[in-house]
């Protein structure tokens, strides 16, 4: 079958809802297209990881920041150019232990100071979040 033939046929199979025979219609296929069908099917299959990985390297930067942030991969989020998903990255991440550059751990007073400047961080993330995506809390209709 030619080569548009068989991106033909993945797209028809992706429509369909069949992610992995429009992926294997692709075998073989190399290039932006066949790249472009694979994230997609790949996010339709779950894998939002590799969807992530595709769409970056197509430079669709918010289908891979979007597909990223359902992986949970938020070391890869962090790196995001939208500011404030990758604030949410920061604020998702696991916490690091806090050290000083000698090794020491820090005493009570820093590690309670650190603790306040991340909830106001959070807060502001949160806040920012809510603002961008405008939630409706139950009962506010």
């Amino acid at each position: 079958l030619g080569r548009e033939r068989l991106f033909l046929r993945a797209r028809i199979a992706l429509a369909a809802g069949r992610p992995r025979r429009a992926e294997a219609e692709l075998v073989g296929l190399q290039g932006p297209e066949a790249d472009r069908i694979r994230a997609i099917a790949r996010a339709e299959i779950g894998d939002h990881l590799a969807a992530s990985k595709f769409f970056a390297e197509l430079d669709d930067q918010t289908r891979a920041d979007q597909q990223a942030w359902l992986a949970g991969e938020w070391q890869v989020l962090a790196q995001s150019q939208d500011n404030l998903q990758a604030s949410v990255a920061t604020l998702m991440a696991p916490p690091e232990d806090a050290e000083n550059p000698e090794g020491e751990v820090p005493g009570e007073l820093a590690r309670n100071r650190q603790l306040l400047q991340e909830t106001l961080a959070s807060r502001e993330t949160l806040e920012n979040l809510l603002d961008r995506y405008q939630v409706a809390v139950a009962g506010d209709q």
